[in-house]
């Protein structure tokens, strides 16, 4: 179970994940020893799974964002375990989830420009044993609100 202190622990590392222990023990009101301790405990209870750098897509030649809608026209396990074992081979592929409703899944692509998109769709359209029946993409046009991390209740939020 997770106490108001788990809390702010969680919330100061999502915000910023390379706090060095003493900062986040200050921030949290606990000892350092005592901090790092709790910390362990929540990365070993699977709370924290891992930490990250935010990078720059346009920096690394990846400024195209876009999430596309793809209904398979085949529904079987061994189908969908095919074209998601393909996903995850694609390195423009950083993101996907299978949806209900009209559309199996929605992926988040990041490629170079709209034409390399393309050549990615193409491939995938193209590839019948792939059982890809149709896609819709959004091209991002403006990150208006970047993903922050997961919402936690009030009683994370600290008094800074």
């Amino acid at each position: 179970m997770l106490d108001g202190i788990d809390l702010k622990i969680l919330s100061a590392l999502q915000a910023e994940g390379r706090l060095t222990n003493q900062k986040l023990a200050d921030r949290v009101g606990l000892s350092a020893s005592a901090c790092h301790t709790r910390v362990r405990r929540l990365e070993s209870e699977g709370f924290i799974t891992g930490y990250r750098a935010v990078l720059k897509p346009e920096k690394l030649g990846r400024p195209l964002t876009v999430f596309a809608l793809i209904a398979l026209e085949r529904h079987g396990r061994q189908g969908q375990r095919d074209f998601e074992a393909h996903l995850k081979s694609l390195p423009e592929v950083v993101e996907c989830a299978e949806l209900s409703g009209q559309y199996d899944y929605l992926v988040r692509f990041m490629a170079q420009d709209i034409e390399a998109y393309q050549v990615l769709t193409e491939a995938l359209i193209d590839h019948p044993e792939l059982g890809v029946g149709q896609i819709v993409s959004n091209v991002v046009m403006r990150n208006v609100l970047p993903y922050s991390g997961i919402p936690l209740p009030q009683t994370a939020h600290s008094s800074e």
